[in-house]
């Protein structure tokens, strides 16, 4: 989930320094600028709707009270989209492996080269069909040391015949450590040793769970 945020932060801000060069580029807008507070909305779909994986949707951003929107751009970690005019509907396609949570924003421009940021809207992708089976890699870690971290992943074959990386704990998946003394899991699965000794780490998601083995070495030792 935060690495979808950084992704459409540095997204929105090309994106509006992209409207803005375009604008003074055509002599249409004011080098005073300024941010309208509440002027753009995402209008469909709502926060937290559910969709499937690999469909289609409608996002819908609207002006909201003085604003008068000209150009509008989509924000999301699908891609960026720009419409010139109104009605600013863009048609997203889903990729078929994602899942989880999907955030998407919008910057728009008026006539007079001002600004106007959406909120924030998060959809929750999800998986068209049943999972059939989970895997967790490496199936087998060594930690070295106190300051050792490993990053998890998890993947979950479905009945569509897809295979989503299930890593992130906005997918539904949990992680637990059979002995957390030893070594721990974060939600979205970076490994940590805590002190030496042998542990096993569980992944579970969507009734499926999946194992592998830990051992911790070094703890306490100067590096």
């Amino acid at each position: 989930m935060q690495v979808i945020k950084i992704n459409v932060f540095w997204l929105f801000l090309f994106g509006s320094m992209s409207l803005l060069v375009a604008s003074l580029a055509s002599g249409q807008a004011s080098t005073a600028a300024e941010l309208i507070e509440g002027g753009l909305v995402i209008s469909s779909p709502e926060d937290g709707k559910a969709v499937a994986a690999g469909s289609s949707i409608t996002v819908t951003v609207e002006a909201a009270g003085s604003f008068d929107a000209r150009r509008v751009m989509l924000l999301s970690p699908v891609g960026v989209r720009v419409l010139e005019q109104g009605p600013f509907e863009f048609e997203l396609e889903l990729p078929d492996d994602h899942l989880g949570a999907l955030e998407l924003s919008a910057t728009g421009e008026d006539a007079s080269g001002n600004f106007a940021n959406t909120d924030p809207v998060i959809v929750m992708v999800e998986a068209p069909s049943n999972l059939r089976s989970l895997e967790i890699s490496p199936d087998e870690v060594y930690l070295n040391g106190i300051n050792d971290r490993r990053q998890l992943r998890v993947t979950g074959e479905y009945g569509d015949g897809v295979s989503r990386d299930l890593t992130a704990s906005s997918t539904g998946t949990v992680y637990t450590s059979a002995d957390s003394a030893i070594a721990t899991v974060s939600d979205d699965g970076i490994l940590r040793p805590h002190s030496n000794g042998v542990t096993t780490v569980i992944a579970r998601n969507g009734g499926r769970q999946a194992s592998m083995r830990v051992e911790v070495l070094r703890v306490g030792e100067s590096q």
